[in-house]
């Protein structure tokens, strides 16, 4: 397979995100699937696992990055491995989402997220939602909600300004039309699927109804996805840095990555400046900084 998969960069800038086939072979997510669900309990990001850091350093995705962001891609520490539903409302991933005349409203958003579904979301539910173009704008109800319709193999990538969900529900026949399920009974179904909504499911889009639930496309086993964070290194990244140091799931990420000389060895040669977060982080958690991960959800920081 070769190295280098070229993208429809302006395509990328216009929707906001992008859906990249047949990144990976099968053998290789087969690989990344076992490795990740025997490795479930391990902390840290996923450069400092010896098994999964091959998903960040591979060359095809390092070539995706740089075309996208027009530079060699920056990264710092900000990836994991989901297991199971989470995730189920419509948000944007940056640190100023409501606000747009704060910073990360400024000029063109050169942070990115990729997404490696490690199971079929072509046909099967659980996949990623978005909401085409809202990295440049509030959505709205009536904006243009695609389910983003990942099959083995595919990378999903996408501005961290743009408006997504996990677990997108499906029909079972026509898996290219958008079904609105609300969040609500999303989120019941699966803390306590043997009683909420067993055979009728109640729709907002594309239209008002109750559907039988079996017109619902089912998932493919326990859901598992990695995602990862690269940009330019910039005022947007600086910025995106400094937000993730008030969140508690990135600084206790940051403080269980540690990047030895098997790290070190492995970014040697690739197109990627490596920016240690672990070694900072630790570093003030030992100097008392007592402000690192005061915030559990997102809370907007101050400009």
């Amino acid at each position: 397979m070769p190295f280098e998969i070229p993208v429809d960069v302006a395509k990328f800038w216009d929707q906001g995100y992008l859906l990249v086939r047949n990144v990976f072979s099968r053998s290789e997510v087969d690989e990344f699937r076992r490795q990740a669900f025997k490795n479930r309990q391990r902390r840290g990001d996923l450069l400092s696992h010896p098994q999964l850091r091959n998903v960040i350093l591979d060359d095809r995705v390092l070539s995706i990055a740089a075309q996208i962001l027009g530079d060699t891609p920056a990264y710092y520490g900000d990836s994991t491995c989901n297991f199971g539903q989470q995730a189920f409302g419509y948000h944007k991933d940056n640190a100023d989402r409501t606000d747009l005349n704060a910073p990360d409203w400024k000029g063109k958003y050169t942070q990115i997220r990729f997404g490696l579904y490690l199971q079929d979301h072509a046909w099967h539910s659980g996949g990623l939602r978005v909401v085409e173009g809202s990295h440049n704008i509030q959505a709205k109800v009536r904006d243009k909600r695609v389910n983003v319709r990942t099959r083995i193999g595919d990378l999903a990538v996408w501005n961290l300004r743009i408006d997504h969900a996990g677990s997108a529900s499906m029909l079972r026949l026509l898996p290219w039309v958008y079904v609105g399920v609300p969040d609500s009974v999303l989120v019941k179904s699966y803390e306590r699927p043997q009683t909420w909504y067993r055979y009728l499911v109640p729709l907002e889009r594309p239209v008002r109804m109750k559907i039988p639930r079996l017109f619902l496309a089912s998932e493919r086993g326990e859901r598992a996805a990695i995602f990862f964070t690269m940009g330019r290194e910039d005022d947007h990244l600086r910025r995106f840095v400094s937000y993730l140091k008030t969140r508690a799931y990135a600084v206790e990420n940051w403080k269980n990555s540690e990047y030895g000389p098997d790290v070190r060895d492995a970014v040697r040669g690739k197109n990627i400046k490596l920016i240690d977060m672990g070694d900072e982080v630790r570093r003030q958690l030992a100097n008392g900084d007592t402000s690192l991960g005061a915030n559990v959800g997102h809370a907007e920081i101050p400009y």
